[in-house]
């Protein structure tokens, strides 16, 4: 069973207290943006009452897997806007594969000649 706070023994200063409710669970205080620390500051004095009861080695323990999770959502967000980079795309006029150069180019060569040579700016 995942700890819960059951008591808040202190007034929330901060904004990120402030969202701390009654039944939240260590996870969720964490994507607050509190961290180990400033949870573990509240333990020794019963501000923060957890049931089942909580060591700081626990809130330690829950902050590395919680961040290491969050590392592993972060790494696989930016593979996917990598992937967006450079290598072949389709073209979104003709939708022929051509080589991009970047994420700014999607259209190729023949079809950016194509508009080039049909503009008239007069």
């Amino acid at each position: 069973m995942e700890p819960r706070i059951t008591k808040i023994g202190f007034k929330p200063i901060g904004r990120r207290w402030i969202a701390a409710r009654i039944g939240m669970t260590l996870p969720e205080l964490f994507s607050l943006g509190l961290r180990a620390k400033d949870v573990c500051a509240k333990l020794p004095h019963d501000w923060l009452v957890f049931d089942p009861k909580v060591s700081e080695t626990d809130v330690s323990a829950a902050y590395n897997g919680w961040r290491s999770t969050q590392r592993k959502v972060a790494a696989l967000a930016g593979h996917e806007r990598r992937r967006s980079g450079k290598g072949p795309r389709p073209c979104m006029c003709c939708k022929k594969t051509f080589k991009s150069e970047g994420s700014h180019n999607r259209i190729c060569r023949y079809c950016t000649g194509r508009a080039a040579a049909t503009y008239d700016p007069w």
